[in-house]
């Protein structure tokens, strides 16, 4: 009989499996990192005023062109017709809603998503500079 049909079972084969499995858990732990900072929005910072604003409209608009050596890309962002009160006066104005990306179809999705109120904020003593955190 020939002792070529006889098989030895590996000794590293259990370690391969381990590893496979710590590099598909980090994946997972970095994916929801990914996905929470993009699809969540962040608290405003404390040194800033707020008010909370009425969404009348919103955007999307064209902020510039970068080029690379592959070619081109065209930078967007949302701007969002809010009004919202200052002092005891309404505000009705034009502002910045959404950090500037090349991801045109993730800042549609962020418009659709949006319930028709902001919180505008701006630096201290600075209420012509507001930007609108969608909610």
């Amino acid at each position: 009989m020939s002792h070529s049909h006889v098989r030895v079972p590996r000794q590293n084969a259990g370690r391969k499996y381990r590893f496979e499995a710590v590099i598909f858990a980090v994946a997972i732990v970095l994916g929801g990192f990914y996905v929470h900072s993009r699809l969540w929005p962040h608290p405003v910072d404390q040194s800033h005023e707020t008010a909370t604003g009425k969404v009348l409209e919103t955007r999307l608009v064209v902020v510039g062109t970068k080029e690379n050596s592959y070619g081109g890309f065209i930078l967007y962002r949302i701007e969002a017709h809010v009004t919202y009160p200052v002092n005891g006066h309404t505000q009705d104005r034009w502002m910045p809603a959404s950090e500037v990306s090349g991801d045109r179809n993730f800042l549609a999705l962020l418009m659709v998503k949006q319930t028709g109120k902001c919180t505008v904020y701006w630096s201290l003593h600075h209420e012509q500079n507001p930007m609108c955190l969608l909610q």
